[in-house]
């Protein structure tokens, strides 16, 4: 039997530019943002407020949906690999059909044609006959490399745009305008300044972020540098929600 496994996409917090297809199966438990009391106190302190349970529990859920979106975009495959599989079993089909068929080499009552009845004994469904079952199974690898075509052009689609497919950096993006909207509507500090190198001289939301990084795995980091890639990424995910109007857009 054939088997094909998808290789883990390499650890790192750049984003990939593989494209990929619009599904994922993620093994494992769901992972959950889990602060301590002191984690909540250099959090609070970071963006200059004091959050009530409420506040803390919205700020959880918005980063427990960013794991379990991150861990999808991470082991989606890539649209490549997906379609290389596709086109190889559709080979195998079609050079299987091809010799099942026998196509202007048949010969009646040669052993090929004897051989094919002691199979189809094997294949025969109660109540058929042999030449039924036969003909049976070659329409049934017939409509599986159709179905294979099928799927290949389904893949394409995810290749040239048509459809939907996970674009890796998306959930991160969509995590910072998901904070930027809790900010902005209890008018805690939302704005970015890139101006500043040190830390010290961060904007309160920037560096809200950071401390909030600092808690996350490793790979779900990102722009993650220094303050200043840090407030550039932001930036950059606001406008990108805005470019793509994506639900969580930034509100005016």
């Amino acid at each position: 039997m054939l088997q094909h496994r998808e290789k883990p996409p390499p650890k790192s917090n750049r984003r990939s530019r593989l494209k990929r297809i619009g599904f994922a199966l993620v093994d494992g438990p769901d992972q959950l943002f889990e602060p301590t009391p002191s984690d909540w106190q250099r959090i609070e302190t970071s963006l200059g407020v004091q959050f009530s349970d409420d506040h803390r529990q919205e700020i959880k859920a918005i980063i427990d949906e960013y794991y379990s979106a991150y861990r999808s975009e991470r082991m989606a495959p890539s649209v490549k690999d997906t379609r290389e599989w596709v086109l190889k079993l559709k080979h195998i089909g079609e050079e299987f059909l091809s010799n099942l068929r026998r196509d202007g080499q048949r010969t009646i009552g040669d052993g090929p044609s004897f051989a094919e009845i002691f199979i189809a004994q094997g294949l025969t469904v109660p109540g058929t006959r042999n030449h039924d079952a036969w003909g049976d199974f070659m329409l049934r690898v017939a409509i599986f490399n159709d179905a294979c075509a099928k799927a290949d052009k389904r893949i394409l689609e995810f290749e040239i745009g048509e459809s939907q497919g996970i674009c890796e950096g998306r959930a991160w993006t969509a995590m910072v305008v998901r904070l930027t909207n809790f900010a902005r509507n209890r008018r805690f500090p939302s704005g970015v300044s890139k101006a500043g190198i040190n830390f010290d001289t961060s904007s309160p939301f920037t560096s809200f972020l950071a401390s909030l990084q600092e808690l996350f795995p490793a790979d779900a980091t990102r722009h993650s540098t220094n303050q200043v890639a840090l407030a550039q990424g932001i930036s950059s995910a606001r406008k990108e929600a805005k470019k793509y109007n994506q639900p969580n857009a930034i509100k005016s």
